[in-house]
C-alpha cells in the first residue's frame, strides 16, 4: 500500500477570529505557516510522495505551496472535493454564534443532524465527495500528499478505521497542521488516531 499523507492547512486569520471558515479564503497566519513547515519536515520522514494533492481554497494551497517548497515534491494538483464543508451564508460570522443559533449543523451538538445543510452542504453530501476522492488517490496507488481540511480528515479516518465516518466527524478533531500518515504497515504518524485498518470500500 502507498504511502498517503494527509495534512490539515495552518491556521489561519478566521482561526484565530473563530470565525467560520467552510469555503471562504483566509489567510496563513505566521503560526499556521510554521505549522505547516512543520508537516514538510514530517513528509521527508514518511515515505517518498511524488505529488501534493490539494483543495482549491487558499489556505490550503499556501500550505502546500510551503509543503512543496521544503520538500523534493513538484507537482500540485488542485482537486476541489477536497474542500471544507460549506456553510453559506454563515460564513464569516462567529462560529460560536451560527453554532448556538444552528446546533443541528454542529457534529459535536445532541441536536447534530448529518442531513442539515441550510444553504451550504450537509455532513453526508461532504462525507460522499470525500469518499469518491479517496477512492480516486488509492486507486492511484503512489505515495502522495493530500493538503486539506478538518471534516474531510475525520471523514477519511472513518473510512480507513471501518467506522461511520460521520461518527469519526463526531469524535475526531485535528488542530492546524496536523499531519496523519498510513502505509505498509499500516500506521499513523504525527496527530490523530491511530489508522489501523483500511476500508474495503473506501
Amino acid at each position: 500500500m502507498a504511502h498517503i499523507i494527509l495534512i490539515r492547512h495552518g491556521t489561519t486569520t478566521w482561526n484565530d477570529r473563530g470565525r467560520l471558515q467552510g469555503w471562504s479564503d483566509a489567510s496563513l497566519t505566521p503560526a499556521g505557516r510554521r505549522e505547516a513547515a512543520g508537516a514538510a519536515a514530517l513528509v521527508d520522514g514518511v515515505g517518498e510522495p511524488r505529488r501534493i494533492v490539494t483543495s482549491p481554497l487558499s489556505r490550503a494551497i499556501e500550505t502546500a505551496d510551503i509543503v512543496a517548497e521544503r520538500t523534493d515534491i513538484e507537482r500540485i494538483e488542485v482537486e476541489s472535493g477536497w474542500r471544507e464543508r460549506s456553510f453559506g451564508s454563515l460564513e464569516g460570522e462567529s462560529a460560536k454564534t451560527a453554532f448556538e443559533t444552528h446546533p443541528e449543523l454542529h457534529p459535536k451538538s445532541a441536536a447534530f443532524s448529518a442531513g442539515a445543510s441550510l444553504d451550504g452542504e450537509s455532513t453526508r453530501t461532504v462525507i460522499e465527495r470525500v469518499r469518491q476522492c479517496w477512492r480516486s488517490i488509492r486507486r492511484a496507488d503512489e505515495p502522495l500528499v493530500v493538503v486539506t481540511h478538518e471534516t474531510p480528515i475525520r471523514s477519511v479516518t472513518g473510512l480507513v478505521d471501518g467506522i461511520d465516518p460521520i461518527e469519526a466527524i463526531r469524535r475526531r478533531s485535528f488542530t492546524p497542521g496536523a499531519t496523519i500518515a498510513v502505509d505498509d504497515a499500516r500506521r499513523s504518524v504525527k496527530s490523530g488516531p491511530r489508522l489501523n485498518e483500511l476500508s474495503t470500500d473506501g
